[in-house]
C-alpha cells in the first residue's frame, strides 16, 4: 500500500534561486495545486488522511511528504522575507504559515479538484501575501 502512496505523492521541486520572492511563492503553490489537481492523487488524498492514524508506515510517509514540503515553503518565506514581501512575522512558526497559505488549496481538493486552477493560485497567493505583508 504504502508503494502506491510513494509513487503518487506530490513531489514539490526547489525553485531557484533567482527567482524574486513573490514569484518563487507562487511557483510553490502552483506545483502543489497542479499535484492536489490530479485526479489520482484526490482519490488517494482522503485515504492517506485517514490512514496517517491508524498505520506507522503511512504515518511515517504523511511526516516525509510533510517535512520535505516544509523545508521548501521555509525557504522561500525567508526570501520573501528578505525582500520584504513577507512580515518576518512568518518565520517565527513557519509551519502555521504554511498552513495558513496552502488550506484552501487543499479544502478545494477535498471537495472539487476541478476549482484548483491558475486563478485560484494566483487569488490564494495574492491574499497570503495582503494579510502577511510587512506592517
Amino acid at each position: 500500500m504504502t508503494d502506491v502512496f510513494t509513487e503518487c505523492m506530490p513531489r514539490l521541486e526547489p525553485v531557484d534561486d533567482d527567482v524574486p520572492a513573490l514569484d518563487a511563492l507562487r511557483e510553490l503553490v502552483g506545483q502543489l495545486a497542479r499535484s492536489l489537481a490530479d485526479p489520482q492523487w484526490q482519490r488517494l488524498l482522503p485515504a492517506l488522511i485517514l490512514l496517517r492514524s491508524q498505520s506507522d508506515e503511512m504515518a511515517g510517509l504523511d511526516e516525509e511528504m510533510r517535512v520535505s514540503q516544509q523545508d521548501l515553503a521555509t525557504e522561500v518565506f525567508r526570501r520573501a522575507v528578505e525582500e520584504r514581501v513577507l512580515d518576518p512575522d512568518v518565520l517565527v512558526d513557519p509551519e502555521r504559515t504554511g498552513l495558513m497559505l496552502v488550506g484552501p488549496l487543499l479544502a478545494v481538493a477535498l471537495v472539487d479538484g476541478a476549482g484548483i486552477d491558475d486563478a485560484f493560485v494566483d487569488e490564494v497567493v495574492t491574499r497570503f501575501v495582503r494579510a502577511c505583508a510587512p506592517r
